[in-house]
């Protein structure tokens, strides 16, 4: 008797492969910056590495990804300077495991792509943030990782961004909110 997994396995290989082939998930752009939320409502997204220390103003990251997967996964790893006073209050879509320190938050979640492949993540400042150097580690499929450096500042300060939202919070409005893509 012949061994025939070599043959099978040759004739078999490219299709697995093109199965496999709109598994692919490329970053094609990815920004951190703060939203604002206009008074009718409408949310924009203002790139930057700068996030001013008001309560309410809402920061994050946006990625755009090409692929065909209708879902991806991501893993976001946020760490602050020091602890904050508070990370929240945990809910049915916020539960984020935090590090003995306090000082770490990952967050995890599945999310759905529309037709512009893009996935975001926002928070807000409370009051009992610290002021400094922020980082956000997003892994997405466990394999493409993104990593985001910005400051928290205290208003007035040099580092201050010139444009800043009203304290208003988008983090509620983001679910169904369209985000505006600017690439730099």
């Amino acid at each position: 008797m012949r061994n025939s997994f070599a043959i099978a396995a040759a004739l078999l290989l490219p299709i697995i492969a093109a199965a496999h082939a709109g598994d692919k998930v490329e970053v094609t752009g990815a920004q951190f910056g703060i939203f604002c939320q206009s008074e009718t409502g409408a949310v924009s997204f203002v790139p930057g590495t700068t996030v001013p220390l008001v309560t309410g103003q809402a920061y994050g990251w946006v990625i755009k990804l090409k692929t065909d997967k209708p879902t991806v996964h991501w893993r976001e790893e946020f760490t602050l300077p020091t602890a904050p006073i508070s990370w929240g209050n945990p809910s049915e879509d916020f539960q984020p495991s935090i590090s003995p320190d306090k000082k770490v938050s990952v967050l995890e979640r599945d999310a759905p792509l529309d037709t512009a492949g893009i996935i975001f993540n926002s928070w807000s400042v409370v009051e009992g943030d610290p002021e400094g150097k922020y980082k956000i580690r997003v892994i997405v499929d466990k394999t493409i990782e993104q990593i985001f450096e910005f400051d928290v500042v205290k208003p007035g300060s040099a580092q201050t961004p010139v444009v800043q939202c009203s304290t208003k919070s988008v983090r509620n409005a983001m679910p169904g909110a369209q985000v505006a893509w600017r690439a730099r």
